[in-house]
């Protein structure tokens, strides 16, 4: 039977990678980057440098969303909506 990466878990591929999968967002995001910056850059000198620093943009936002969430699920949520 064949992976299917969407379906399966990570585990069937490479035993003990769920707990870090969370470093994967680096190359993924790094990919992301250059693809989109060797089509929107206006000059190929200063190409590596904006790779870089749109990876580093997209790793800090998603940090950034993840301490959002965080912050929303365990502080506010509870204020609009307790249980009881």
């Amino acid at each position: 039977m064949s992976w299917r990466p969407f379906i399966d878990p990570l585990n069937v591929v490479w035993p003990g990678a769920d707990n870090w999968w969370f470093l994967f967002l680096i190359p993924v995001s790094f990919g992301i980057a250059l693809a989109y910056k060797a089509v929107r850059a206006k000059d190929m000198k200063r190409y590596p440098q904006e790779v870089v620093v749109m990876t580093g943009q997209i790793v800090l936002g998603m940090i950034l969303l993840g301490v959002a969430s965080y912050v929303f699920l365990q502080w506010v949520l509870p204020l609009i909506a307790p249980m009881e």
